[in-house]
């Protein structure tokens, strides 16, 4: 509980202190690497730990069909004003990344920035892992 918490009162900064991030760079990257590595035409994507959804809403813009899940309702509240104010239709979940289930499948599975540093243990991160493979076509 301490931790959400914690993690609620950063969400209200976590635009802030990532307002120079370049997103849409990032996204540039990551539809390169689906370009080059995915064997299938990606439509949905499924992304663990979106914060604020500064890369979902981009790949919702550019026609992706977006599920975003996050810990924090605070920071799904937040991604949801963002994404209405920039006309970027997203399905958004509240999880947690190492047990969420959703009900089906999608074509990739992304965890953008640092969301595997924030599991603390092994078993976390091969929670995590579990999730994204569980959730793939």
């Amino acid at each position: 509980m301490k931790d959400i918490i914690q993690f609620n009162k950063y969400s209200d900064y976590y635009d802030l202190f990532y307002q120079k991030k370049d997103y849409q760079a990032e996204v540039k990257f990551l539809r390169a690497a689906i370009a080059k590595h995915s064997n299938r035409k990606v439509k949905s994507i499924l992304s663990l730990g979106c914060g604020t959804a500064g890369h979902d809403i981009i790949l919702a813009k550019q026609g992706f069909k977006m599920t975003s899940v996050d810990f924090s309702k605070r920071m799904l509240d937040l991604a949801k004003i963002k994404a209405k104010k920039q006309g970027a239709a997203i399905d958004f979940v509240l999880g947690d990344v190492r047990k969420v289930k959703i009900k089906k499948k999608f074509d990739l599975v992304v965890a953008m920035f640092n969301i595997a540093g924030y599991q603390n243990s092994n078993s976390d991160i091969v929670d995590f892992m579990a999730t994204a493979a569980r959730h793939l076509n």
